[in-house]
């Protein structure tokens, strides 16, 4: 069976309901067990569910429904909604001087403001001396929460990330957060 995302509008207001059918991992516990992980150490992280899906009366499998990083969860997690958000969605989306940006990377928020933000970022990390490493990534990152998010991708074994299928969201006051996606091979 194939992942769902379905979008519709409520009130006004697009909606996105993420349902993966986990194809990758039979026991469907992976990815849920990640992120309550990751929530019980403070770091932002989708929440996820349980589904049970039929159509139309007809029962359709069973599916983790994966909370859509968007303005909700920016809001849900106290994030400001002016800050920006963008996704890194191809293989590739390494923060490598050779990342295509605008073809590697989906902007979620803030879409009619440039790119700049992100280009800076990825240039900074791939020019930053050893010596100023450790001072950039203090300087540049919240830190904790960076660590945190490191820290937990070794424990959980997550060898599906860094090259895609993560967050980074830029707060107004300057830092950057990395944000954790689709952890179905921990």
């Amino acid at each position: 069976k194939k992942s769902l995302k379905i979008k519709f509008v409520v009130t006004g207001k697009q909606k996105t309901l993420n349902l993966n059918a986990e194809f990758s991992d039979k026991s469907y516990i992976r990815q849920y067990l990640s992120g309550q992980i990751m929530g019980a150490s403070r770091q932002n992280c989708f929440n996820s569910n349980f589904a049970k899906v039929s159509v139309n009366g007809k029962y359709f499998g069973l599916y983790l429904e994966i909370e859509n990083i968007d303005v909700d969860f920016l809001k849900r997690n106290l994030l400001p909604e002016n800050g920006s958000l963008y996704k890194a969605t191809k293989d590739g989306a390494c923060m490598s001087v050779f990342d295509e940006i605008e073809k590697d990377w989906e902007k979620k928020t803030n879409k009619n403001k440039s790119w700049n933000d992100l280009k800076e970022l990825i240039e900074k990390v791939n020019t930053v001396s050893k010596k100023n490493y450790y001072s950039f990534i203090q300087e540049t990152f919240n830190y904790n929460d960076f660590v945190n998010m490191l820290s937990l991708n070794i424990y959980l074994a997550n060898g599906s990330t860094y090259y895609h299928n993560y967050y980074l969201y830029h707060h107004p006051n300057g830092k950057w957060e990395l944000l954790p996606w689709d952890m179905d091979k921990t």
